[in-house]
């Protein structure tokens, strides 16, 4: 599906979420350019010795993905919420593996 940048932008985030869902890479683009700061703001948190700012963000982006692919709007939080929460839990995951000296999950 593609949409012009002022159908998107009057988009909730939840339905650019079902969108990307269902494949549409112009939503997704979307999201990650709304939530790069979040992104950004958990990086500065957890940012470690063994791990580059570029690596947490990546971590941070497959994060969204995730939220992406199994959120659920029955579940009662908003995208922006779950999604948060996929971000930072990725993030932890990777920075618990830096510590204890384990390789990075593909």
């Amino acid at each position: 599906m593609i949409f012009s940048h002022s159908e998107a932008e009057g988009m909730t985030d939840e339905q650019l979420a079902v969108l990307s869902h269902e494949g549409c890479e112009d939503a997704f683009s979307l999201l990650v350019s709304r939530y790069t700061g979040i992104i950004r703001r958990q990086v500065a948190l957890y940012r470690s010795v063994r791990l580059e700012t570029e690596d947490l963000e990546q971590e941070g982006l497959v994060g969204l993905l995730a939220a992406v692919r199994s959120y659920q709007e029955s579940g009662g939080a908003s995208f922006r919420t779950y999604a948060s929460l996929c971000i930072r839990r990725r993030m932890l995951s990777a920075v618990r593996r830096s510590a204890a000296g384990s390789p990075p999950l593909p």
